[in-house]
């Protein structure tokens, strides 16, 4: 799963919250053993007005 975050955000949790969701949602539609669900963070994103906020 390729992702990007935002501007702040703890980016392990971020990427174990989301590999735990898809695990989850993969295993309601599959009888197939998940073994892994890599993550990569490509990018990270800051939220309009936001470099005001850092200032």
């Amino acid at each position: 799963m390729d992702a990007s975050v935002l501007w702040g955000e703890n980016i392990p949790a971020v990427s174990e919250r989301l590999r735990t969701a898809i695990v989850r949602r993969l295993a309601r539609h599959t009888d197939l053993r998940i073994v892994a669900v890599d993550v990569t963070i490509h990018d990270i994103h800051e939220l309009p007005g936001s470099e005001e906020d850092r200032s």
